[in-house]
């Protein structure tokens, strides 16, 4: 969510300004919100995380 922020705080921003508009006036922003997520959230994301922290993962999967 920290590497999205930019996008985050550009939707929020836009919604506070437009109140309940906010669902026609601020797509675009929305949009960006979206794709920040999905690179940043996505499966390749992932698999990287999981071959950086192996051991991490491997030591909380065994305090359960």
């Amino acid at each position: 969510m920290e590497t999205c922020r930019p996008q985050v705080t550009e939707f929020a921003e836009c919604a506070q300004e437009k109140g309940l508009m906010v669902i026609f006036s601020c797509n675009q922003f929305h949009r960006a919100v979206q794709e920040c997520l999905a690179i940043h959230n996505g499966e390749e994301a992932w698999q990287k995380y999981k071959a950086a922290n192996e051991d991490e993962i491997a030591r909380r999967a065994r305090l359960g």
